[in-house]
């Protein structure tokens, strides 16, 4: 087969695999080398989340409570 360009399509393409659930099953969930990137990629999202949500209930500077944010000396 030749090269060909993003904008011409290949006829054996269909619109089912362009689109939903089936094209993602078709790219992501029948590679198995994508296993490892979609465990990495969950990893970090998972951590990202664990750390930004720690640093909101534990960090002293930040003040989610309305009534705590005008407070010039803290008293935590």
């Amino acid at each position: 087969t030749g090269r060909r360009f993003a904008s011409v399509r290949a006829s054996a393409i269909t619109e089912a695999e362009t689109n939903g659930f089936a094209a993602f099953k078709k790219n992501w969930l029948q590679d198995a080398g994508a296993y490892p990137v979609m465990a990495i990629l969950t990893f970090a999202c998972a951590f990202c989340a664990t750390v930004g949500t720690r640093c909101l209930a534990t960090n002293t500077d930040v003040r989610i409570n309305m009534q705590k944010r005008q407070q010039l000396v803290r008293t935590w």
